[in-house]
């Protein structure tokens, strides 16, 4: 039986890619055979997170890019297509979340590391624990897969049963 979650050959570009569920997907792209296309629009960290995959001996192109201008989208695509020659799969990850707070006092980062925090959203997941990047870099990964081929207009939900309850 082939491994359908062998992307050697494939060129994948995933944005929201310099930290979270993003980097994590972009890894297992990474580790998978993927060339990987990683933007963000936190440049700095973007081309330290491509630097560590082509360190590791993987092929991976750093893009900046603001998901919310549509000229910056269009180079994105532009310079995978012009590095790699086509994009297989992509993950749309770029996504802002805030605390509910006055705009003046938000800070673009939920719970900005603080384990209580972390504890405190755990308390209400059934299985008891918040989720990790990996465990969305895992579904993302299969989802782009040959083993996914036949699921058509479903989301999934990854949420630790929370939609369950």
């Amino acid at each position: 039986m082939k491994n359908t979650l062998d992307f050697s050959g494939k060129v994948a570009l995933i944005t929201g890619a310099a930290a979270g569920m993003g980097l994590a997907t972009a890894q297992a792209f990474a580790e998978a055979g993927a060339a990987v296309v990683l933007a963000d629009f936190k440049e700095d960290a973007v081309k330290e997170a491509a630097q560590k995959l082509i360190a590791a001996g993987h092929r991976a192109l750093a893009v900046r890019c603001d998901v919310s201008e549509d000229a910056q989208i269009a180079d994105m695509v532009s310079r995978t297509v012009s590095e790699f020659g086509r994009i297989d799969a992509a993950f749309n990850n770029a996504g802002v979340m805030a605390h509910i707070a006055p705009i003046a006092d938000s800070t673009r980062d939920v719970v900005n590391g603080n384990e209580q925090a972390y504890d405190n959203i755990a308390k209400n997941v059934p299985i008891k624990r918040a989720g990790r990047p990996e465990e969305i870099a895992s579904a993302v990964l299969w989802l782009c897969s040959e083993g996914a081929s036949y699921v058509v207009g479903h989301a999934l939900t990854v949420d630790g049963g929370m939609t369950v309850q």
